[in-house]
């Protein structure tokens, strides 16, 4: 029987596989989808979510759900707070391949509550999965990568993280730098942005090579010129799902640090109470931010508060 129950699931698992390729098919047809009102739906449900208000979470993420592919942001694991969600509602139907579809797009079920480690073992309850079916789900999902582009992308972050940990030269960092610039304009040229799609996402936390790949260090690092020929890539991504808002304004805002000695969309802070470093625009930064999809500037502290349980 247990043998039985096995091939089965495999079976279910490749008719989740193939439901998933077909909703990237159809929302790749729609060439002018613009995430950026998805972001800030997002927002609004994970505050939502933070403050235990689940009904009306799963509600706004529900509706957001059938208009755009979820693409489980870094910071906010939209997808894994929408499962949660739904549990704590007891909105449950299909819920088994709402979590087969989870693992099988990224990697793993992740929320970020107080009291994520109990609503992860509650999914994972829900979803009648044992242990053996959801290794074999994140499995899939690993081999369905692009294995051999994200060990170079690791490879290159290693070498950038070594050579200024070590306490190494300026002309050594530069020269890794510079060798890093070559292999990102090759990997652009073959692949465009490497999307999550390829590479793994960030919420996919116990990868089997151990590593997460935080993309945005291999720009910051580089010269002005070479940000600023990638910005419009960048912002496309954003625009398109593929690229997270965070990472846009980072780079951008570290360049604009490197010539005026502010930034406009408030990314950095600059002393250990969180400060934000001087700003361009300070009067208008939320409608900035809010213009390239990212959160209130004062969301995260009051965010980080409601995780910690200090209200």
């Amino acid at each position: 029987m247990k043998n039985l129950r096995f091939l089965l699931f495999i079976g279910l698992v490749l008719i989740v596989s193939c439901k998933s390729k077909n909703i990237v098919k159809k929302e790749d047809s729609q060439k002018e989808v613009n995430y950026i009102p998805y972001y800030l739906k997002v927002y609004e449900a994970d505050s939502l979510y933070q403050t235990n208000n689940f009904e009306k979470c799963y509600k706004i993420l529900d509706s957001l759900f059938k208009i755009y592919k979820p693409i489980n942001t870094e910071e906010y694991a939209e997808y894994g707070i929408y499962l949660n969600s739904a549990v704590m509602t007891g909105n449950l139907k299909d819920f088994g391949d709402k979590v087969k579809f989870g693992f099988l797009n990224f990697g793993n079920i992740k929320t970020l509550h107080r009291n994520r480690a109990l609503m992860y073992d509650t999914v994972k309850k829900a979803s009648n999965l044992n242990p053996e079916e959801i290794k074999l789900l994140k499995t899939q999902y690993y081999n369905n990568l692009n294995l051999d582009l994200r060990k170079r992308l690791l490879e290159m972050l290693d070498d950038d993280q070594e050579v200024r940990l070590e306490n190494h030269s300026v002309e050594e960092i530069l020269a890794v730098d510079e060798k890093n610039r070559i292999k990102m304009n090759e990997i652009f040229k073959l692949y465009d942005f490497p999307k999550r799609e390829l590479v793994g996402s960030i919420n996919a936390y116990d990868m089997p090579d151990g590593k997460n790949l935080y993309l945005d260090i291999l720009f910051l690092h580089q010269s002005d010129s070479v940000i600023k020929r990638y910005l419009p890539k960048l912002l496309t991504g954003v625009k398109k799902g593929y690229c997270d808002p965070k990472v846009y304004s980072q780079v951008y805002d570290r360049m604009m640090m490197d010539q005026t000695g502010k930034q406009y969309f408030g990314s950095y802070t600059c002393d250990s109470n969180g400060e934000v470093c001087p700003l361009i625009n300070p009067e208008k930064i939320d409608s900035i931010r809010k213009s390239i999809g990212l959160y209130h500037i004062k969301y995260h502290p009051w965010r980080l508060k409601q995780f910690l349980g200090d209200k």
